[in-house]
């Protein structure tokens, strides 16, 4: 990058003036003398000064602009990146990604469920966190969790063995009767509650 700054020099016969910002020569004679501008070094960090009459070009390193290279370039001012906070540097940047993104413009969402962290279901991916959906009979955040389908004691009389979204009854039952009197009895048994069909005489039941 370059900058130009032109100024004047006197002709023969008039006066010429100088100061540090112009860099214009006092002469008080009847001469005026063509000045190098660059002899006064105007370029500033380390820019290389070029003399182009009547003015001077100054060759910026990277990262610094203005007219004597006294500026440093903002590379935020574009606003590069997508999903964060910009911080300027000398001929560069770096950003600050907001929670849930990554990359060198923060412009890649993170996937969370890379690391698969649902022990028992689908993991879906958010901004900055996951949600799981659990198969059935698990529960949690993480769906850790089996559900106890024996927490509501199902088993009427018996005991309650929980499995993977189901439970079994282990049924127990005790009968009295008089053998003789008893020609045909049938049971039924759900969660272990008992019905009965007598075709004969009557069954003690007990339980």
């Amino acid at each position: 990058m370059f900058s130009k700054i032109y100024g004047s020099i006197a002709f023969c016969g008039q006066q010429c003036s100088f100061d540090k910002r112009n860099h214009y020569m006092f002469f008080f004679f009847r001469r005026c003398l063509r000045v190098n501008q660059c002899d006064y070094s105007p370029c500033q960090n380390n820019a290389s000064c070029v003399d182009d009459h009547p003015g001077f070009i100054c060759m910026c390193p990277s990262g610094y602009g203005g007219n004597t290279c006294d500026e440093d370039i903002d590379e935020c001012e574009s606003s590069p990146c997508v999903h964060g906070t910009c911080v300027d540097h000398l001929n560069g940047f770096s950003c600050l990604c907001s929670p849930g993104f990554a990359g060198e413009m923060c412009h890649s969402e993170t996937n969370e469920c890379l690391s698969s962290p649902c022990d028992y279901g689908v993991c879906v991916d958010q901004i900055n966190g996951f949600v799981c959906n659990c198969t059935a009979g698990y529960t949690g955040v993480l769906c850790e969790n089996n559900i106890d389908e024996c927490a509501s004691s199902p088993c009427e009389h018996g005991q309650c063995v929980d499995g993977i979204n189901e439970f079994t009854c282990q049924c127990t039952v005790s009968l009295y009767f008089a053998p003789t009197l008893i020609t045909y009895f049938e049971i039924i048994a759900l969660n272990c509650i008992y019905y009965f069909t007598i075709l004969s005489d009557i069954i003690h039941f007990k339980v």
